[in-house]
């Protein structure tokens, strides 16, 4: 046999195995997804019910695509999880991928000799300096370049990251499967960008020039929300107040340090756009400046599935409660285990209430909220009390995301180790009467300027858009009558 036609045979032999191994690893996980989210979502049946034919389809036409492209089976993945409309539930990876399949993501051994790694002036080669780290790009062939770690957090020297092609009408890109994100040169070189993933700064020796560049530069591509918390007086009758995240205690710093200013203006312009939400006890505080009058609070109830009930019973045989949580736990799991296949109240929180405050500040007397696409979760339950209040008025133009229905989350790994589920236990009282999910939470007021997504630490029009309209609305509002 010719010795050219048994290598080739060889290497389509591999690549055959290689491709079965994805196809088998993409398939194991689609079906555990497929079987987790039927059995243990809460909010399947109430999201399946009028389109069970459309969802059966989607199965098929899935199922179909991976075993054709088994290379694209984060993209088939997350395809089925957004069908569902609930950012609560939703995929990510566990591991970056290298191009070609999702199967190759994996325990990362050091693919090259980082003293190789030669910095080229205007070129992709080099050691590139960011955030998390560094990484270091060598070329592969004449239009290929590896990315690889030099020293990123959680990642072993030398693993293997992405693969960036040349295109000479495209540039150059990220390919995974059938996806392509743009990467660019900027500043004569000086700074990397790659879409999705983040920006980094050619090292050049000089570690504090090298970090100034870095900490200053305003990329193109982002690959996150870049707002910043702010506070200050915009007039002598409006205070402006930016809490870009409920996750930590800022709303409460902020206050604290601005208190006496606040609370001298009648006005107050509540900026929440790009917030995702955290812990509802992080925007307590607001909630004392906009209440007016008692406001009801649906609760939450938990899916009692046999898979959910084992989630608990596992927390329980391991010990992995909070200490004096045992015997509340114990109870609840017998709670589920009486309803399987239906909704239970915790024994400790999430009953409906009613919320009610001792006084009503007499300023801020009118405060705007800024909101936008960007508000998740318990921004969205802050916005909810919020409604409530006769002073507050939403300011946008458009919805809220809709995440708020499903809620009390945990990430699950797919069988493949590559992926994880960010997956939710509970179902709002609100359902299925008064969903937010599918719509999201609409401004009172539509601002017809054009919207700001990176803000950094800057004022833009909206901003004084809803000052002007607070501090004039007391003209007008007397004009009417």
């Amino acid at each position: 046999m010719n010795a050219k036609y048994c290598l080739l045979s060889l290497l389509w032999l591999l690549m055959l195995g290689t491709t079965g191994r994805a196809q088998d690893e993409c398939l194991t996980d689609f079906y555990w997804l497929v079987d987790k989210i039927e059995k243990d979502y809460p909010g399947y049946r109430l999201k399946s019910a009028a389109r069970e034919g459309e969802l059966a389809a989607l199965k098929r036409d899935l199922t179909q695509r991976i075993q054709q492209r088994p290379d694209s089976c984060a993209t088939y993945l997350a395809r089925y999880v957004s069908w569902f409309g609930d950012h609560h539930l939703s995929l990510s990876r566990s591991r970056p991928a290298t191009v070609g399949s999702a199967a190759v993501a994996e325990e990362a051994p050091p693919v090259e000799d980082l003293s190789t790694l030669v910095t080229v002036p205007q070129s992709l080669e080099g050691v590139w300096r960011g955030f998390g780290g560094d990484i270091g790009i060598l070329k592969a062939t004449e239009s290929t370049y590896k990315v690889v770690s030099v020293s990123l957090k959680n990642r072993v020297a030398g693993q293997l990251l992405y693969h960036i092609h040349y295109d000479a009408q495209r540039g150059y890109e990220i390919r995974e499967g059938t996806e392509a994100r743009p990467v660019t040169l900027k500043l004569a070189g000086q700074v990397l960008e790659m879409a999705g993933v983040g920006y980094f700064v050619k090292t050049t020796g000089d570690d504090f020039r090298d970090k100034i560049l870095l900490y200053t530069y305003l990329p193109e591509y982002t690959s996150g929300l870049n707002t910043f918390a702010l506070a200050l007086p915009l007039s002598e009758t409006t205070f402006y107040l930016r809490i870009p995240s409920f996750a930590d205690e800022t709303a409460a710093t902020l206050y604290e340090k601005n208190k006496r200013a606040i609370l001298e203006r009648p006005n107050l312009i509540l900026d929440i756009r790009n917030n995702g939400g955290g812990q509802d006890e992080n925007y307590a505080v607001l909630s004392d400046l906009l209440y007016t009058q008692p406001v009801e609070v649906a609760g939450v109830e938990w899916y009692a599935s046999e898979g959910n009930i084992a989630y608990w019973e596992y927390l329980l045989a391991e010990n992995l409660l909070k200490p004096g949580k045992e015997a509340v736990t114990k109870v609840f799991v017998e709670r589920m285990k009486q309803r399987v296949g239906g909704y239970v109240l915790h024994p400790e929180d999430g009953h409906d209430s009613v919320l009610r405050k001792d006084s009503v500040f007499t300023y801020p007397r009118r405060i705007g909220i800024l909101i936008n696409r960007h508000n998740a979760s318990s921004a969205e339950q802050f916005l909810l009390e919020a409604m409530e209040s006769k002073k507050v008025i939403l300011f946008g133009d458009e919805n809220t995301s809709g995440t708020l229905d499903y809620s009390n989350c945990l990430f699950l790994d797919l069988p493949s180790g590559a992926y994880r589920l960010l997956f939710p236990f509970t179902r709002s009282r609100r359902l299925p009467e008064r969903p937010i999910d599918e719509t999201g939470i609409a401004p009172d007021v539509h601002i017809p300027l054009e919207g700001t997504y990176q803000l950094y630490d800057r004022l833009d029009s909206w901003i004084y858009f809803v000052k002007n309209y607070l501090e004039l609305l007391p003209q007008h509002e007397a004009a009417q009558k």
